[in-house]
């Protein structure tokens, strides 16, 4: 008996002093990431149930930082799950693409071919406006097709898949037009490869991308990896079973973790030819501009492009950003279910992760351009704390220098030119600026270049004219709605306080003289009203 006793307490103290020493393991204990890291990651996993695991891959001048976390008990835990298995959800569209972008370099396919030179049967709607789907728009998302058919159901297969083709598919739009994302055309996309190429999705990716990149646990069979898969949860913490594919797997069928997607994301730091064909933007908007199966938003007036895709399964949630010019990237695999109402953090944290990385790449550097985000700006020389003095610069009555302000939807509006070309815009009158960059002169004209805030993604030119105190400006070519809009109206230079008591003389005048002024031509009406106005600003700053 006495022994039967002393064995328990032997386990009972060995397992105690697991979970102890588990326990002490915090966040915080760790060095693989920053004290702003472990911040971030804090605040946006600790939502999510018990259970919960968060796989992540930091990679920085292209050297690759692992570091998992495993929430129990309701604390955050660092756990090392880089070659734990997750469904990676529409990640998989990356490397349909990817399979594409081969085919078209082997000359298998061509890229803007009509699918139904592959397809075996026609289309109900094959053309609208005689523009024909092709595998290009297919992999872009500007086919026209809907997100999902909808005859869909969870055994979908191909008599379901001809059925809605042949019978009930209606575009959306025409083809090539606009983006609308959709599962179903890069199910289809992957559908068509199979039938051209005569191999199943899952033999193209082991080919053409998995074996190439030693991508060893990456695979679309659920019984290859099974005993390394971190089980998917609902939003409660409960288990949920692992998607089952269909013929639209090619759409969200990969099962991978972070060790094989930093090498597939490292090989697009390379000059490989099929990677750098499929990064090519085949679709341009405002904000966001579109490669074969990547989504590319744009910062810093066009100077920073990440490449971004994310994946939503009813166990799992996942992210990839990169910045290829910088070399950098996060990779976020998770068992987070799409269902919870916090699964967005997942993408957030995966964003203001790279953010860290390319802060701590830029900042220091003295290039004119890259400052996308108001920290890297606040370090090369933005700063709304700039107006006070700039406002006590002693400069002619010609020159742009200096602070202007205008009255806008009952806001006082500043723009901050200063003297080294750097200029600044600030919409709320609060202690953030909104939209920074550059200014050059040629004579009275000026060439407005945004590289961060809430920037065009172009650049303005316009003429501009100063009065006194006043500045106007006409546009000459800008595609930017926002920054016409902006720099419409006049503008009152905002001086120190002396100078302001100096200008409400014009209003005394003007009251004094009212009849007179009924007589004067309009150009010095304006006049007039314009030093009102300027007055009007003084006594606000």
């Amino acid at each position: 008996m006495r022994i039967k006793q002393f064995i328990f307490i032997l386990a009972l103290t060995f397992f105690t002093g697991v979970k102890s020493n588990l326990k002490s393991q915090t966040l915080s204990n760790t060095n693989s990431l920053s004290q702003s890291e472990i911040e971030l990651v804090t605040k946006y996993i600790s939502p999510f149930p018990n259970r919960t695991q968060i796989s992540i891959a930091l990679i920085r001048n292209r050297n690759v930082i692992y570091f998992g976390i495993e929430k129990i008990d309701g604390k955050l835990f660092p756990v090392n799950n880089k070659d734990s298995v997750f469904d990676i959800g529409s990640i998989t569209k990356v490397f349909t693409s990817t399979l594409l972008a081969d085919l078209v370099m082997e000359k298998a396919l061509r890229i803007d071919d009509p699918i139904e030179t592959v397809l075996p049967y026609n289309l109900n709607q094959s053309l609208k406006e005689e523009s024909h789907i092709t595998f290009k728009t297919l992999a872009n998302h500007t086919s026209g097709l809907p997100e999902m058919p909808d005859n869909y159901v969870p055994e979908y297969n191909t008599y379901l898949l001809r059925d809605y083709l042949q019978n009930k598919l209606t575009l959306g739009s025409i083809p090539g037009e606009i983006y609308h994302y959709s599962n179903l055309g890069i199910g289809l996309l992957g559908y068509l490869m199979e039938i051209k190429t005569g191999k199943s999705y899952e033999d193209l990716l082991q080919e053409k991308i998995f074996r190439r990149f030693d991508m060893n646990f990456s695979t679309t069979i659920f019984k290859k990896v099974q005993k390394y898969v971190i089980l998917g949860l609902d939003p409660s913490g409960k288990v949920v079973k692992n998607w089952q594919p269909n013929v639209l797997h090619a759409s969200t069928g990969i099962l991978s973790n972070t060790s094989d997607l930093s090498k597939f994301i490292l090989a697009n730091f390379s000059n490989d030819s099929i990677l750098s064909f499929q990064k090519q933007i085949t679709f341009t908007d405002d904000y966001l501009d579109l490669a074969l199966g990547w989504k590319v938003f744009k910062y810093a007036g066009n100077t920073v492009r990440w490449y971004q895709h994310d994946g939503a399964t009813d166990g799992y949630r996942s992210s990839i950003m990169m910045d290829i010019n910088a070399n950098c990237a996060i990779i976020i695999l998770s068992n987070v279910s799409s269902a919870h109402p916090n699964n967005g953090n997942i993408d957030k944290l995966c964003w203001n992760l790279l953010k860290q990385e390319y802060i701590l790449e830029t900042i220091n550097e003295s290039t004119s351009v890259g400052a996308p985000f108001l920290e890297i700006a606040l370090a090369k020389g933005w700063g709304s704390h700039l107006n006070d003095s700039i406002q006590f610069m002693s400069k002619t009555g010609n020159s742009i220098i200096g602070v202007w302000q205008k009255q806008s939807a009952g806001r006082t509006i500043s723009r901050t030119f200063m003297p080294n070309n750097k200029v600044q815009s600030d919409f709320y009158q609060d202690p953030e600026i909104d939209v920074w960059g550059y200014y050059y002169l040629n004579g009275n004209q000026v060439q407005i270049q945004d590289i961060g805030g809430d920037a065009c993604n172009t650049n303005g030119l316009y003429s501009y004219y100063i009065h006194g105190d006043t500045l106007n400006f006409n546009i000459i070519d800008d595609n930017c709605d926002g920054r016409k809009t902006g720099l419409s109206g006049i503008w009152i230079r905002k001086i120190k306080n002396q100078n302001c008591r100096q200008h409400g003389r014009y209003n005394q005048w003007a009251l004094s003289h009212f009849l007179l002024l009924i007589l004067l031509p309009r150009q010095i009406c304006n006049g007039l009203y314009r030093a009102s106005a300027h007055n009007q600003l003084c006594n606000r700053g």
